[in-house]
């Protein structure tokens, strides 16, 4: 079994993402894209919040379901043409989201113990 994706993994797959969207390359962003996903489904099996009524873990659980599914939208149209992608937009997009989200869930698990 591998250990789960760290933050730092996780913000170098958005980078990897935003690289591969400079470069114009659509099968190699396709590609990161996927690997930041499954990276992200295993951070988030691995952050298990609970079903804690608490506003933050609310809010992280939300930003975890909004970042997949933005991810999914990503994958979905990655394959339009050069001249009408935004790929480049979108991937500076993720890595804010991403960001945003690895804030909300170390605040939501602020005093509880690491696992």
């Amino acid at each position: 079994m591998t250990d789960p994706p760290r933050q730092l993994d996780l913000l170098d797959a958005a980078r990897a993402v935003q690289r591969a969207a400079t470069d114009g390359d659509v099968d190699t962003l396709h590609g990161e894209v996927c690997r930041l996903r499954n990276a992200l489904v295993e951070h988030v099996a691995d952050r298990e919040l609970g079903d804690g009524e608490g506003v933050q873990r609310r809010l992280a659980r939300h930003g975890q379901q909004r970042l997949l599914h933005f991810i999914d939208e990503l994958l979905s149209t990655t394959h339009e043409s050069a001249e009408s992608c935004t790929c480049l937009v979108r991937g500076a997009e993720l890595r804010s989201l991403l960001i945003r989200q690895l804030r909300l869930e170390a605040v939501s698990s602020a005093g509880e113990p690491r696992r």
